[in-house]
């Protein structure tokens, strides 16, 4: 017994060592994850378990056998118990921070009495930065919110009771779900209270703020939904918020503890569009980030923070219009409809500033406006649309009463000459290139009054701003419109439901007027404008990338006016070796209701309007591609032939493929609007010809016009060259 005691004791020793050692060691992890400064999830907590277990294994390699697998199992239980208990103070530690103490945001040295006294008995602050809404529209959300139905966006109205989740998601639809925590119903109801005095609204405004912030403020482990604080819907969520506070607070609803938690929640918000980590710089979503922190600062300027997170809100905003908006006035994210939202973004946020006090030395945005507003002017197409390019949809046409180009167009001839289509004001140039964004816009003329929508107009993209959102794999393509309607189109915006077949489409090179390579599109950021040319009685614009891995496609579009356009698109290999061989696929999309013919020799298509058979566009393969070409229409395997009108909603609209195979090709297409008259059309259409320069590198094209023939010469190589003569 003596032998054995002094061993079983060192044993002992041994075994709570190795255990006191390994919760000693999990403590540095516990502590770790306990004040990490950003967010702690499972992973990172079974990351630091696990670090601390492989700590702990090592050290019991040292305990003899017999009592090695007590000290196992008192440590497997022990130690990840330390280390969980470092996540759980970091999550009573977020909990805090996700509900402020309104009251100890407060300067109380600028409040007179109570909390809700003070608020209550101050002067009304016009804190509304929200787009206006049609009244319509916010009366009829309004009065279905009394009934627990919510209106959201263009949606149909969806019952959901009065407890809501904010998980829910009964159309399957994102959109809805980012709607959704917008709220859109606050401001509705506080509107709809201002204007009938009827109490019922602004108590189903409160009851529906209070309810988010339960549910979404005060959660244990992670939100309901991905879209609880996602940059923009918050942004515009408390936005709403504001209004409603300034009619709500003096009313006999708002009581104490009522004012202390929504006060909490508006305080988060701007704790959370003030750090760094949350905000979303160079996006239009930044811009609406800037706004929401701006009004709350105004609102409130008796919180402690209001006057620096004022002044953050203003430095944000020149640097965003400085990032986003090109020197020449072209918001960079890919899309007319964005560059519209981003100007109708700044012009509020500059009038909000300047009601707000804001000194024009410290936020003057009306240089980037006027310049935005000008690019505006110059990309409208002849019916007052917008292209349909990029995220672009397909909304009714801009008039001079548009609220935000209303007060740019009294002083811009320009602007006010395409938003009253020829009637008022003066027309610019012709063409208008934006070679560092990647546009370029011909027209044949201008015309003014009756005839303006008759224009010939032509849209070219090469936009490729690496890093910027909404774009599609569109590079080099383009739209054409010409006698009151789009010829050639692009599918347009379909929806933001990643993962969805038809979205893929129409965000995909086949559902533009691009090349496909072996059936595939391409992905990049390659593509730019490499010339831009304008001459008497012609423009050019050529551009490349070289998105298709191995290979090059240059585009060039010759548009001789008045009614002509040569598509040439070369596509050869950029590397060393054996070229490979493809399939390469030129793609031309047809506008709503325009069927396209086969010529005799099938090298050539003719499209008529609808209805009168009118002879509406010409066109003429006269390099690769002459084997004839292949029409869809409506087809999902493969998908192609369809266009989008509305969210998530596609319609069948004509495409056409011309074909070739080798390790490059040379598509000469040409594009002719034809003339109403139909001896005119008929001569137009007799074919072009297309043969090289000897020594020049000039391409001859000629073809009918008129009573005679027209030449052009083209160089394609850089520098791009045009030789014509009127």
């Amino acid at each position: 017994m003596k032998l054995t005691q002094p061993g079983r004791k060192r044993t002992d020793l041994s075994v709570r060592a190795a255990v006191a050692s390994s919760l000693v060691a999990s403590l540095l992890p516990a502590c770790a994850l306990a004040f990490w400064p950003a967010r702690v999830g499972w992973q990172h907590a079974a990351l630091a378990c696990g670090a601390a277990l492989a700590f702990s294994a090592l050290r019991l390699l040292r305990v003899p056998g017999a009592s090695r697998l007590q000290a196992g199992v008192i440590v497997l239980l022990s130690v990840p118990a330390v280390v969980a208990s470092g996540a759980l103070v970091w999550r009573v530690r977020e909990f805090g921070s996700r509900n402020p103490v309104a009251s100890k945001a407060l300067d109380l040295r600028r409040l007179s009495g109570g909390l809700l006294e003070h608020f209550r008995e101050r002067p009304r602050i016009d804190a509304a930065t929200l787009p206006p809404v049609p009244q319509a529209v916010s009366e009829e959300t309004a009065r279905l919110a009394l009934e627990s139905t919510l209106k959201i966006l263009e949606f149909p109205p969806v019952p959901l009771g009065g407890n809501l989740q904010w998980n829910e998601d009964p159309l399957k639809d994102r959109t809805w779900q980012w709607g959704l925590h917008t709220m859109p119903a606050v401001p509705a109801l506080a509107a709809a209270y201002e204007r009938t005095g009827d109490v019922r609204f602004i108590a189903r405004a409160e009851e529906h703020i209070l309810d988010w912030i339960e549910d979404n403020q005060r959660y244990l482990l992670k939100p309901p939904s991905a879209f609880s604080w996602h940059d923009h819907a918050m942004a515009l969520r408390v936005r709403g918020w504001l209004p409603f506070w300034e009619a709500w607070i003096r009313t006999p609803r708002a009581e104490a503890g009522k004012v202390e938690r929504i006060l909490s929640g508006i305080v988060l918000h701007a704790e959370r569009l003030a750090d760094t980590k949350f905000y979303n710089e160079g996006h239009n979503h930044g811009m609406e980030q800037d706004v929401a922190l701006l009004a709350i600062a105004t609102l409130f300027p008796e919180l402690k923070k209001s006057t620096s997170w004022r002044s953050l809100a203003v430095q944000r905003l020149k640097a965003q219009a400085a990032e986003i908006v090109s020197p020449a006035g072209v918001q960079m994210e890919h899309s007319p409809y964005y560059h519209l939202f981003t100007l109708e973004i700044l012009a509020d946020a500059q009038t909000f500033a300047d009601r707000a006090g804001v000194p024009r030395g410290e936020l003057n945005l009306e240089p980037v406006l006027q310049r935005m507003a000008r690019f505006t002017a110059n990309i409208l197409q002849p019916d007052g649309t917008l292209p349909p390019i990029g995220d672009t949809p397909r909304d009714p046409p801009l008039t001079v009463e548009h609220r935000t180009l209303k007060r740019f167009a009294e002083q811009d001839l320009i602007l006010r000459f395409t938003l009253t289509q020829g009637q008022e004001g003066a027309p610019p140039a012709a063409a208008a290139f934006y070679r560092d964004e990647g546009y370029a816009v011909l027209r044949d003329r201008w015309q003014p009054g009756l005839d303006y929508r008759q224009s010939l107009y032509l849209f070219f993209t090469a936009a490729a701003h690496e890093g910027r959102v909404h774009k599609q794999h569109d590079d080099l393509s383009f739209v054409l419109f010409a006698r009151g309607r789009e010829i050639l189109a692009d599918a347009g915006f379909h929806s933001n439901q990643y993962g969805d077949p038809e979205r893929e489409y129409v965000t995909g090179t086949s559902a533009h007027n691009s090349v496909l390579v072996d059936g595939k599109g391409f992905t990049g950021w390659t593509a730019r404008i490499d010339e831009a040319l304008d001459g008497a009685g012609y423009s050019l614009v050529q551009g490349s990338h070289s998105n298709y891995p191995g290979l090059t496609h240059r585009r060039t579009l010759l548009y001789v006016r008045p009614s002509t356009v040569f598509v040439l698109d070369e596509l050869k290999a950029n590397g060393s070796g054996q070229p490979a061989r493809h399939d390469f696929e030129q793609l031309f999309h047809f506008g709503a209701d325009l069927e396209p013919v086969a010529g005799a020799k099938g090298a050539s298509l003719l499209v008529a309007e609808p209805g009168t058979g009118s002879p509406l566009l010409h066109l003429e393969q006269l390099g690769a591609g002459r084997g004839g070409a292949r029409l869809w229409n409506g087809s999902r395997d493969p998908f192609r032939g369809w266009r989008a009108v509305g969210h998530r909603k596609l319609v069948p609209a004509f495409c056409a493929g011309f074909q070739e195979k080798g390790s490059a090709a040379l598509f000469v297409t040409r594009l002719e609007v034809l003339d109403l008259s139909a001896e005119k059309a008929a001569r137009a259409r007799e074919p072009a010809s297309l043969s090289p320069e000897a020594d020049t590198g000039f391409m001859i094209l000629r073809w009918p016009a008129g009573e005679g023939v027209r030449e052009a010469k083209v160089r394609l190589e850089p520098p791009a060259e045009v030789r014509y003569s009127p």
